[in-house]
């Protein structure tokens, strides 16, 4: 990203990492359209958690990825639950 947005609109996380904004968002959107887990901070070996909240606050933008963020969260919890009792 060659962003010359300030740094202080840049998103970032307790782990230190930052991102441009529109990267993210873009990142969050790619990710949950191809169905691919968002548990972590996008840089590479980061353990950092993406919490609920933060997809939200970057997502509410575009109901259409925020909700199916939310039903593939939906999903995990089932299919975790379901596992636990095996």
């Amino acid at each position: 990203c060659y962003s010359t947005e300030p740094v202080e609109t840049a998103c970032s996380f307790d782990c230190g990492h930052l991102y441009c904004r529109d990267c993210f968002i873009d990142y969050l959107k790619l990710a949950i359209q191809e169905g691919q887990p968002l548990k972590s901070c996008p840089q590479e070996g980061c353990k950092e958690i993406l919490t609920p909240s933060i997809v939200e606050k970057y997502l509410k933008s575009d109901p259409d990825s925020y909700t199916k963020y939310k039903k593939f969260l939906l999903k995990e919890v089932v299919d975790t639950s379901y596992n636990v009792r095996d």
